[in-house]
């Protein structure tokens, strides 16, 4: 069975539908994270050394803020390429080289008529191939259409196939475990809040760049914003790979001392997230959501495990018991 590819650049098709795939390695996608090494000290830096690290810092808070910026073109109706077809120059000096072949250089009169046969069977031979490249052509729009319809359609292992190569680079590591109907649940894993800097940029009293220790309900609040661009990031990407679904719930996971955390799950659908504003994730998410469960404990509001056990949730809580983070 073919798959039509549908990622953000041009569709294609190949044949077979893989397995749905599942990246469990924190930060395995292709794209590296700017979050790599944040947590360096910086008790022991001079002036200089602290204005280079507030620079550092601020890079690494914006590429947080930046995540659920990223936006994806939605896939159209692939069309069939054009077939490629040898230059006809090389087609007739084929036929001549044949043709003349067996004659003699001083036979011009016989020559003459041999190029004019060859001519004439080169002509033939290049209608012949673009007849068949036309045939070719067709019957491969043919199966691009029938893969367009079932993706638009909602055909289970097509959506899933495709949401899986289209998640393949993900900083979040993510997976489409379901569909039903125009719905779709996905899982994404996110690395723990040891990934997070403890110091953000600040600036001295004489205006010169400086660090400062982020309070822990600071610091709770960025990886809020982390879970939540990942979130936001990864439903609009399957929002444009598969023009058939309508809504998605996104289960946000890190790992735990004791397996795979639940943390948050985000349920929205294509309009709803189209049409939120907001400037940080947090926001986008708030204003998409159609349900947003996730649990705090405390004034500096520390993420909790979140509860499976709800029938609406059972999908999730089998996917999440075989995760191996």
């Amino acid at each position: 069975m073919a798959r039509i590819h549908v990622g953000t650049g041009r569709p294609g098709v190949s044949t077979g539908v893989g397995p749905v795939s599942f990246y469990s390695s924190i930060g395995g996608g292709t794209r590296r994270s700017a979050l790599s090494g944040v947590t360096a000290s910086t008790q022991r830096l001079s002036g200089s050394q602290k204005a280079l690290e507030a620079e550092r810092l601020q890079s690494v808070i914006e590429s947080v803020f930046a995540i659920h910026q990223q936006t994806f073109t939605s896939v159209e109706a692939p069309v069939a390429p054009d077939p490629v077809l040898p230059d006809f120059r090389d087609i007739l000096t084929a036929a001549q080289k044949q043709a003349l072949a067996p004659i003699r250089i001083t036979a011009m009169k016989e020559r003459a008529a041999a190029r004019a046969v060859a001519y004439g069977a080169a002509c033939a031979h290049a209608t012949g191939l673009m007849q068949q490249a036309a045939g070719m052509k067709l019957s491969y729009q043919h199966e691009l259409d029938d893969q367009w319809t079932r993706l638009q359609a909602n055909d289970p292992n097509l959506v899933l196939s495709t949401l899986a190569e289209a998640f393949a680079d993900n900083q979040a590591p993510s997976s489409a475990i379901a569909i039903h109907g125009e719905a779709v649940s996905i899982v994404v894993v996110v690395p723990d809040l040891d990934i997070l800097p403890e110091r953000y940029p600040t600036t001295t009293d004489a205006g010169n760049l400086s660090v400062k220790k982020m309070t822990k309900t600071m610091r709770n609040e960025l990886y809020m914003e982390l879970l939540a661009g990942h979130a936001v990031v990864t439903v609009r990407e399957a929002f444009a790979v598969a023009p058939g679904l309508g809504t998605a719930t996104a289960l946000v996971v890190r790992r735990g001392p004791s397996g795979p955390e639940p943390l948050v799950i985000f349920e929205t659908s294509r309009t709803r997230l189209d049409r939120a504003e907001g400037e940080t994730a947090v926001a986008v998410a708030v204003n998409a959501a159609s349900s947003l469960d996730m649990k705090t404990r405390g004034a500096a509001k520390d993420l909790q495990r979140l509860d499976l056990a709800h029938p609406r949730f059972s999908h999730f809580e089998k996917f999440v018991s075989t995760l191996q983070l």
